[in-house]
Parts: C-alpha cells; structure tokens; sequence
C-alpha cells in the first residue's frame, strides 16, 4: 500500500457560493475516490458541510484561530499556508491543497505516483514576472521586488507566476516548503506591498526554486473565471438529488464528465461591462446581468 495522500480545501466568510464550490469539488474527487485518501475541509461553517461528514474530516477554524492565522498585517490568504501547515503536521504522508473553483477531471493515481517520486505541483504556469502583459496589479508588485532579494531569492527576469489552484506538496518537502513559503509570504506583507495574490506568488516562487516543479492542469480543471455560471450550473445540479437523498457517493458517481467539462472555464468580459457590474454593484436598487 502507497503513501497516505490528504485532500484539503480552505472555505471561510459568509458567502455560500464558496462553500457549494467546494462540496463540488469534493465530490469530483469522491468520484475517482482511491485509498489511502483522507479529505479535510478547514471552515469557520462546518454545519454546510455536514452531509459529507461520512466523507470528510471538518477542522473548524474559530474566531481567535483565524486572527492568529491572518497575521499582524491581516492579509487574509495567509491563512491558506497556516492551514496547509496545520494538515501537514497533523497529517501523514503527501498534501494536496484544492482551491473551492476546481473539478476533478480524471483519476488522480498518476498524480500521486509524481508525488511518490519526489515532484511538487501547482496548477498552470502563468507568467514571467517581467514579461510585458502581466497584471497593472502584478507590475506594480514587480517595479517594488524587481531586482532585490527575498530571503536569499534574487527577483529576476526568470521569476515567474504560477496559478496555485492547486497545491500538490510530496511528503518530504511539505513542511520544509510550507515555511519558506509562508515566510516568503510574511516579508511580502512586511514591505507593505499591495498584491492580492502575494500568497499565490510566494507559492510560486519558493516551488520553482526548490525544482521538481509540475503542471496539474491535466488532473484538474479550474474555473476561476467563469465563476458565475458554474456556481448555477452546480446549484441546480446538487439541489434535487439533495431533495431526492442521495448520499454523497451517488451524487459523484452520477457527474458526467463530458458534459461538465463543455462548460467553459473562462469567459471574456469586457471592459465596458465590468464598469457597468461594478456600478450595479454599489446600486442596491440596480440589478444588471451580464450574459
């Protein structure tokens, strides 16, 4: 018998979108579920998630857990690296963390065998820091870190960002990489620079450095933007097997890849549009949809 392999997600806040993502996405795993696997969600709502208590383990993140965990500079995604902490010491054997907007897409056997060998993953590779058509918000961080050294890191034009939809930490380096990372983090908020993914880049960093570094878009579909449509697509897929009770089990097995897979995982929105969404947004008597 292989490794022990833990799945984990992070699902916290009030809005519920989040939180059915991730059953989904739990789910997509229980379909191509294989032992020895074990599957935790860390929540501050563990009563949403009770229906797959069979399934998984709830780690109840509480008030003064979360302020301990967001830090002095209260940078809210820190909390993604100190629960992967708390899995990694808490659990044996390899790490896979799972963003909330992702879908299993295939037997996950494959990935665990890279693990097994030594490689870490994360999602996609993104982009060379340095290249021209990153994020306004992307370039801003760069012009402050470019050409300086993070924690014996030299920022240059190799440095690149990876999408961090997923995590996949072997066994051997989880803890070690989980602390540069989080202090890779920590020196990011220390300086004061404003990134929302600085977490994402610390990531990517620390991983690429370290090497053994693959892709796991094959493995798993992130849908991160086309967000809206998948959540009604999931809403109204889990509801009436919820009413039928259906266990968890036969809801997974009933997911029809192809079909899912035809939804796709990014649409354009233009720029026009995302003025008018943002105006709505702040209009309680305004309703816009965006088709």
């Amino acid at each position: 018998m292989g490794l022990n392999t833990t799945f984990m997600y992070v699902a916290l806040g009030e809005k519920f979108t989040y939180h059915l993502q991730t059953i989904f996405s739990l789910l997509s795993i229980v379909k191509f579920k294989s032992d020895p696997t074990k599957y935790v969600v860390y929540t501050d709502h563990p009563e949403y998630y009770k229906w797959l208590s069979p399934l998984i383990e709830i780690r109840e993140i509480d008030t003064p857990t979360f302020e301990k965990w967001i830090g002095p500079t209260q940078y809210f995604y820190r909390t993604k690296i100190k629960a992967m902490q708390d899995a990694a010491s808490k659990d044996d054997g390899h790490l896979v963390f799972l963003d909330s907007d992702t879908m299993v897409i295939r037997d996950l056997t494959s990935l665990i065998e890279q693990l097994s060998a030594g490689q870490n993953s994360l999602h996609v590779k993104e982009m060379l820091m340095s290249d021209r058509n990153i994020t306004n918000e992307h370039k801003r961080m760069w012009k402050i870190i470019q050409k300086t050294e993070i924690n014996h890191i030299l920022m240059d034009e190799s440095i690149r960002m990876w999408n961090s939809g997923i995590i996949a930490l072997n066994h051997q380096d989880k803890i070690n990489l989980l602390d540069e990372v989080l202090l890779f983090n920590d020196t990011l908020c220390e300086q004061n620079i404003v990134c929302r993914v600085k977490e994402q880049f610390a990531f990517s960093v620390v991983l690429e450095k370290h090497g053994n570094l693959k892709v796991a878009d094959a493995w798993i579909l992130h849908y991160w933007g086309n967000k809206e449509e998948w959540h009604q697509k999931i809403l109204a897929y889990i509801c009436p097997q919820l009413l039928a009770g259906m266990t968890p089990e036969e809801v997974a097995s009933s997911i029809d890849l192809k079909e899912w897979t035809k939804i796709p995982y990014h649409r354009h929105v233009s720029s026009f549009k995302k003025q008018l969404l943002k105006f709505s947004a702040n209009k309680k008597d305004r309703i816009l949809t965006i088709e």
